[in-house]
Parts: structure tokens; C-alpha cells; sequence
């Protein structure tokens, strides 16, 4: 598979040998094989099988590899916005299967392995930051258009997994996703990602499309399990991760998306136990005046990770405290 990519590229250098090869060439590449898979090279069939589809993965990972740490320190949003947008692409996404084999590639192997080999605390705590970023830019493009679909609150009791979401999401809530759309990376100019993410997404497609934050949401829990305590800074100005979790995601329409903002909240409470019970309060606030089903549902499940990720500390909650939320059912 790598020599066919390679293969690729060096038929284009052919072409034009004046041209320099850019890293919005080689990201085209990689994201048209990732997507297309063997119809990029010879006549085959459409789909894209789940071992070509790992193998991309795979290149994606020795590529970023070598162009090493320091680069991908400084170009950490290009990198995570271009990942990113390979889930906004209705390839990736056309049955629930394959949308959940797509982010377990992405958010479950390549972004973790990059992340926790090439980025220092410091850099993670950076990553952290641009994540939120890539969450509230995409939560306002969806206050922008047009509301479509209905509550999934069909599901409810499914459990909460405390790192990952990935089995989490509902076969209603993935198959309402139409993909498409381009990347994050051109609305902040860094390193000419809006140009990759324009390149490996579908014209027309959906902004809001529920398995791009699961992903972003599930990378970040890991994130935040692995910086512990130091990941308080991105609780404040302008990170907000707080605000941004209980404006926008607790609510929204995706049982998935749901799931993943309360493991997020779950393991922010057990790496800053201090912020249990007022994560707890803000969710019972919210349970008292609000009537939309998924805002229902979406603050439950985060109250039910904050109480049942208290016997992972040592801490746990006050007793009066787990008296209060009971009536709240």
C-alpha cells in the first residue's frame, strides 16, 4: 500500500517537475486513499475495505512519525483538524459500522499513539486547547443551519463507558448523518489545512455531523486521562471546556455526542476531583427548569458518570449531596 501511494505521488512529480510538492499534496493523497481506497489506484470495487482502510492508518502514522516531533508540536491543529475531517466525508460514514471502524482508526489509534509519543505535557495541554477550539467552531456552524432530525433518547440506558464512546452511538443517531463538509483547519490559516480539509470532504455536506465530535470529544477524554491534575488551565478563559460541554454538547440531537460530552465530564472530575460537585450542581440546575428530552437526557448521563466516577477517587461525594440529586428523578 505504501509503495502504491508513493507510486502515486511520483507519477505526479512527473507530471510536473517544476511544481514543488506541497503538504496539502500529500494530505490530498493520503486522505483520497483513506477515503477511496483501491479505486484510487486500479479499477475495483467502490467499497473500501476495513484492512485497506487500517493500512492508511498506518502510513498516516509513519508519515506524521517522520516528520517528527517538533513539527508536529508546531502544527498541531493542522494535523488534528485534517484527521478530523476524514469523518466529515459520507465515505467514511455511509453505514454505522463503518463510521464507528473510521473513528476507532483515527481517534482510537492514530491520534493517541501521536499524541502520547511525539507530544510533551505542555504540547497536550496545547492539544486540549485546540480541540475545544475545533468543538466550538463546529457547534456554531451547527447554530447556523437549519435543525434536522429528531431525539434520540432511545437508548437511554445504555451504559457509560468511561474513555471511549465509540459503541456508544446509536445505529438512528449515525445513520442520520449525511458527512461532507470541509475541514476546520482554513479558519484559523495554520499551515494551509483549510485547503486539505476541503480536499477530502464532500461538497454540500452536514457541519454537524455527530461521529467528527466523538471523535474530538473521545480524544480529548484520553487527553485529559493522561495529563491528570495539569489539565486545569483549559478550564479557563478562553478555553472554557465546561461551557463549552454543557452549551452545546449535553444537547445535542446525537445520542452519541451526548454520551461522549458526559464521559468527558466523568473523567474531568476524576482528574480534578475539586470540580465533582460543581459539575453535580450545574447538572441538577439544569435537570430542574429544562423540558427538551435530549438536554434531559444528556445532563443524566453526565450526572450519572460525575456519581458513579466518584469510587474511583478518594474523596467520593458529600452525603447530603447524593440525598439531593435522587429527587431530581
Amino acid at each position: 500500500m505504501i509503495e502504491l501511494l508513493f507510486l502515486s505521488l511520483d507519477q505526479n512529480i512527473a507530471v510536473s517537475r517544476s511544481k514543488p510538492i506541497t503538504l496539502d499534496d500529500i494530505f490530498t493523497l493520503l486522505s483520497s486513499a483513506f477515503l477511496r481506497g483501491p479505486s484510487r489506484f486500479h479499477k475495483g470495487s467502490s467499497s473500501v475495505s476495513r484492512e485497506v482502510r487500517a493500512g492508511i492508518t498506518y502510513v498516516y502514522l509513519e508519515f506524521f512519525t517522520h516528520l517528527g516531533s517538533d513539527w508536529l508540536v508546531a502544527h498541531s491543529y493542522t494535523m488534528l483538524s485534517h484527521c478530523l475531517s476524514l469523518l466529515t466525508s459520507p465515505r467514511s460514514t455511509s453505514t454505522p459500522s463503518e463510521a464507528a471502524f473510521t473513528r476507532l482508526c483515527l481517534g482510537g489509534h492514530l491520534l493517541p499513539r501521536l499524541l502520547r509519543r511525539h507530544f510533551s505535557e505542555t504540547a497536550q495541554v496545547a492539544v486540549a486547547r485546540n480541540l475545544i477550539v475545533l468543538l466550538s467552531t463546529r457547534m456554531r456552524k451547527r447554530t447556523n443551519q437549519p435543525q434536522q432530525g429528531q431525539s434520540q433518547l432511545r437508548g437511554f440506558a445504555k451504559s457509560l463507558r468511561s474513555v471511549s464512546s465509540s459503541e456508544q452511538l446509536d445505529e438512528q443517531a449515525t445513520g442520520s448523518s449525511n458527512g461532507g463538509g470541509t475541514g476546520e483547519g482554513g479558519e484559523e490559516g495554520n499551515g494551509g489545512a483549510g485547503t486539505v480539509g476541503a480536499s477530502s470532504g464532500a461538497s454540500g455536506g452536514n457541519a454537524d455531523d455527530p461521529n467528527y465530535l466523538i471523535c474530538c470529544l473521545d480524544v480529548l477524554t484520553e487527553v485529559i486521562r493522561w495529563l491528570d491534575s495539569s489539565v486545569a488551565p483549559i478550564l479557563s478563559p478562553p478555553s472554557n471546556l465546561v461551557d463549552t460541554l454543557f452549551d452545546a454538547c449535553l444537547s445535542h440531537t446525537s445520542l452519541g455526542v451526548r454520551v461522549a460530552a458526559a464521559a468527558v465530564l466523568r473523567q474531568l472530575a476524576i482528574a480534578l476531583p475539586s470540580q465533582r460537585v460543581p459539575l453535580m450542581n450545574r447538572c441538577m440546575s439544569v435537570l430542574g427548569s429544562v423540558t427538551s428530552a435530549d438536554s434531559i437526557s444528556g445532563h443524566s448521563l453526565a450526572l450519572g458518570g460525575l456519581v458513579a466516577g466518584s469510587r474511583l477517587g478518594e474523596l467520593g461525594i458529600p452525603c447530603a449531596k447524593g440525598k439531593a440529586f435522587v429527587p431530581v428523578y
